[in-house]
This record gives structure tokens, C-alpha cells and sequence, in this order.
């Protein structure tokens, strides 16, 4: 019987851990990767407690990987439905996502798994996941509030996503490219640019990192949907109905969505989620367009220094 036992779970079984200390140090001391507020003080506080039961078995980096994919697509798929409590459950799962793509990086650093295949898997995930899960949002929400429109928006950022992430590519591309052609020139390039953004940091770019780059990075939107479909339950289920001045504010439970009157003819219909979304759409389609136009710009002036290099 205990030979089957160790066929079956090797040599896994009888390996010691590190303490979760010393996990932390070897996991998480990643200076390759650039990590907002929330992932550093939030995520990586849980993620190293599941990477280290994960190190106990055969799973590798990339299995994880994969295992956040079906996480991401079982939350838009439950986004798609158009009701409550399963937008809840797909926020819920859209939280594992985000913490499956954190501990499959620790894991692989454990095990010096690291290298280009477990970043192109790494990358295949956002470049999927995320704008699935707003399409699906948008479907949603149109199944809701029976709203054409709002799906159009879902399928305009899921294809900008789509889009500036295909740029960047592209940029790349072009920049491996270059090494063979071109000497040092992506060297001298990839040196400018660099140069040219530790020492550019302006009031303005302080703005934008702060209410626009950061509220909108792919950690901050799973909280903000999270925190927005909570909010549309608690106040549908729980929220009397207000009336201030000539405005009503009809909440439910009856109604199931936010009904506002006083200002328009018709009335308005929304919830958190709605609202989050229609925000989040318009900064992330902005976003994408300066991306790529930041992009397009990048690639003409590496094509201008390498003229004049080659010259």
C-alpha cells in the first residue's frame, strides 16, 4: 500500500518548505515585475500561503497559469447572466484570478522555472482573460437593463484591449528585430526612453498615476467590481426608496435595478456596476488610443536613428 502511496505522490510528499519568511524572500523578491499598492499589501499577503501548499505537490508554474484562465473565463461567463448574486460569485472568482496570476510567478521562482515560456503563458492570460470578462460585463449589463449600447462598449474595450496589447507586441517585434539589423541601435533607443522616463515625472503624470493609471490597473478594476456589485445588492435589497427635492430615487427590491426620476422624461436606469463601467470603458478606451499613438510615435523615431546610424 505505501508503495502505491509514493507512486502516486512521489517524492513531493517527503520534501520540507521553507517558512513562509523565508518563502516571502525567495518568492516575492522579484525585481523584474512592477506591482501596484494593492498586489504588494493585499494579494502577495495571501499568495504565499497558497504557493507554499502548491509547492507540497507536482503542479507547476504554468499549470497554475492555466488554472487562472478557466478561473477568469468561469467569472465573465458568470458575468454574462445578468443577475446579482452570480455577478457576485463571478467578482468573487475574478479575485482568484488575480491571485492564481500572482502565485504562478512565486511558484516558478521556487523552482527556477522562470524564462520566456512561463511569461508567454503569463501574458496569454491577460491578453485573454481581460477583455473576455468585459465583454461579458457588457453582455450583462445589457441583458439587464435591456440596453444594446452598453454591450457595444463591452466589445469597444475588449477590442482596444485587444488592440494596444497587439501594439506593444508589435513594438517588440520590431525591437528584436532590430538587434539583428541594426547593431545597438534598439540599445541606444531602449536607453533613451528609459532615460527620458525617470527623469519626466510631472505634476501631470503624478495625476494620471494616481486617478487614472493606477484606479484602472488590471488589480484595482477586480476590486472596484467586486466592491461595485456589492454595493448594487446591499442597496437594492436593503436602501427605502429617497426623494430630495423633485428627484426619487426608486431602489427596489421590487425594481431590481436603480430608478432615478425628476431629471429626465423617462426616467434613469443604472447601478454601481453600471456606472463603474461606462467610467472604466471611456478611460480605457482613451487609454488604448494614446497607447498605440505612443507606440506608433516610438517606432517612427527608432526608425529615425537608425537611418541616421546606418548612414
Amino acid at each position: 500500500m505505501k508503495n502505491c502511496l509514493e507512486i502516486l505522490i512521489g517524492d513531493w510528499r517527503w520534501k520540507t518548505i521553507e517558512s513562509i519568511n523565508e518563502l516571502k524572500k525567495i518568492c516575492q523578491d522579484s525585481k523584474t515585475e512592477a506591482e501596484d499598492w494593492y498586489c504588494i499589501n493585499v494579494c502577495r499577503k495571501i499568495t504565499i500561503y497558497i504557493t507554499k501548499l502548491l509547492l507540497y505537490t507536482p503542479i507547476t508554474a504554468n499549470q497554475v497559469t492555466l488554472l487562472s484562465i478557466t478561473t477568469g473565463f468561469a467569472a465573465g461567463v458568470l458575468f454574462g447572466s445578468g443577475t446579482y448574486f452570480q455577478s457576485l460569485a463571478g467578482a468573487l472568482l475574478l479575485q482568484l484570478w488575480l491571485i492564481l496570476d500572482c502565485v504562478d510567478g512565486e511558484v516558478a521562482r521556487y523552482r527556477g522555472t522562470t524564462g520566456i515560456c512561463g511569461k508567454y503563458v503569463d501574458t496569454l492570460n491577460h491578453c485573454i482573460t481581460e477583455p473576455f470578462v468585459f465583454l461579458c460585463i457588457g453582455f450583462g449589463l445589457h441583458a439587464l437593463f435591456d440596453n444594446i449600447s452598453i454591450f457595444v462598449l463591452g466589445v469597444l474595450v475588449a477590442l482596444f484591449m485587444v488592440w494596444s496589447s497587439y501594439s506593444a507586441n508589435l513594438v517588440y517585434e520590431i525591437f528584436v528585430t532590430g538587434m539583428h539589423d541594426m547593431g545597438d541601435v534598439v540599445d541606444i533607443y531602449m536607453f533613451r526612453m528609459k532615460e527620458k522616463t525617470i527623469n519626466k515625472v510631472s505634476t501631470i503624470r503624478h495625476i494620471y498615476n494616481s486617478c487614472v493609471k493606477v484606479p484602472f490597473s488590471f488589480s484595482w478594476y477586480t476590486v472596484m467590481i467586486l466592491i461595485a456589485t456589492m454595493l448594487d445588492i446591499l442597496f437594492i435589497a436593503f436602501c427605502p426608496d429617497i426623494a430630495i427635492g423633485g428627484l426619487t430615487i426608486a431602489f427596489g427590491p421590487d425594481m431590481d435595478i436603480i430608478h432615478l426620476t425628476g431629471i429626465f422624461d423617462h426616467g434613469l436606469n443604472f447601478n454601481f456596476l453600471y456606472i463603474y463601467f461606462i467610467f472604466f470603458s471611456i478611460v480605457s478606451i482613451i487609454r488604448g488610443i494614446v497607447r498605440i499613438h505612443n507606440d506608433f510615435q516610438g517606432v517612427c523615431r527608432y526608425q529615425q536613428d537608425a537611418k541616421q546610424r546606418q548612414s
